[in-house]
């Protein structure tokens, strides 16, 4: 051996725990070891991941329900149809010539309470669905010149469970309201 390896080799013997040190360290048990988690813990741990799950999927299920779904869903298509911004097939300021044209709805494109469409003028009119159903969809404009889209459908079995109400969508707002065995809904 070279002087520099028997330096070294003395050094990390003056380091070292003497031998009766280390048989009483060995015998008191204070070497650590390791011990896996008890199975009551894994349980415990699985238990709660699972009822969190529980609350989750509840809190998801009840926080939606099937006619808001609905109602959400009516929303999301009328929005879809008014940003397509189609010509009319009927143009005519009338929504009673619209309504002898598009004979096949089968509903009165006339709301029970004509305020509601106070301040708009009709440009014209065309087919659409709503739901897969047949409906009109009524182009209007606003005083302001604001783009408005008016669609009726007669209540039918995909309609049933819409409810009203005002949906705020990304680009703008879809109102939909039940009147007299209609659906109205109206997007700008």
């Amino acid at each position: 051996m070279t002087e520099l390896e028997d330096r070294i080799r003395a050094h990390y013997l003056s380091k070292r725990l003497p031998e009766d040190r280390l048989n009483a360290i060995s015998e008191a048990g204070i070497i650590a070891r390791y011990e896996p988690p008890s199975k009551r813990i894994l349980i415990l741990t699985a238990a709660c991941w699972a009822i969190a799950g529980v609350f989750f999927l509840l809190s998801h299920f009840l926080s939606s329900p099937t006619n808001h779904s609905v109602s959400h869903e009516l929303a999301l298509q009328v929005w879809k149809n008014h940003e397509k911004d189609l010509a009319p097939e009927i143009v005519s300021d009338s929504l009673v010539t619209i309504q002898g044209t598009l004979d096949r709805v089968s509903a009165s494109l006339t709301p029970t309470f004509p305020d509601t469409l106070q301040g708009l003028t009709v440009e014209g009119g065309r087919y659409c669905s709503l739901l897969d159903e047949l409906a009109a969809q009524i182009n209007l404009r606003s005083e302001k010149g604001v783009r408005c889209t008016l669609y009726v459908a007669p209540v039918s079995e995909s309609l049933a469970s819409v409810e009203p109400g005002l949906f705020e969508l990304e680009d703008g707002t879809v109102q939909i309201w039940l009147d007299d065995g209609r659906v109205f809904a109206m997007a700008q």
